[in-house]
């Protein structure tokens, strides 16, 4: 996919790379959207200054890329973000996956808030080796709050469809 694009900065392949998988397009969606001088210019200023702390690309109606430095107020598709860990800028060598985080946005906040509590609060919280530090009561506790939260949230998913 990303291989595809000539990409002379890493940074700018990881993040085609992200996309283009996370949104399952071809490669000629970020080309295009990349191609133009002030998307570019956005991208690239996220990397190069430290005070642009996030990108947000997103998926628009008319099927093409549009980067963006805040998270967008509606979501119609889903969009992908970078944000930076530090505010500073980040070099060409730099391992992106140490500087930054990342992930994609759904449409559905609820549905994602849901995907959240399920596949890593409710995990974490029910492996041992993640609180054999605390007190039993409260290794308990903070997991029956938790399971009360999913319980809540799935109710809330089910109100909503």
């Amino acid at each position: 996919m990303a291989e595809d694009l000539e990409l002379n900065d890493p940074r700018i392949y990881f993040v085609a790379d992200y996309v283009l998988k996370t949104l399952k397009l071809k490669s000629d969606k970020f080309a295009k959207m990349y191609g133009v001088e002030e998307n570019k210019i956005l991208v690239h200023e996220f990397f190069d200054k430290a005070d642009s702390p996030m990108l947000v690309i997103q998926y628009t109606a008319s099927g093409s890329l549009q980067p963006t430095v805040s998270f967008p107020n509606i979501l119609k598709n889903k969009s992908c973000y970078f944000i930076k860990k530090r505010r500073e800028n980040i070099p060409r060598d730099a391992t992106l996956r140490d500087v930054i985080m990342y992930g994609d946005l759904s449409t559905s906040p609820v549905d994602q808030l849901s995907a959240m509590v399920d596949e890593l609060l409710i995990p974490l919280l029910q492996n041992p080796s993640n609180n054999e530090a605390w007190p039993k009561v409260l290794s308990q506790d903070i997991l029956r709050h938790a399971l009360g939260i999913k319980n809540k949230v799935h109710i809330l998913n089910g109100q909503m469809k």
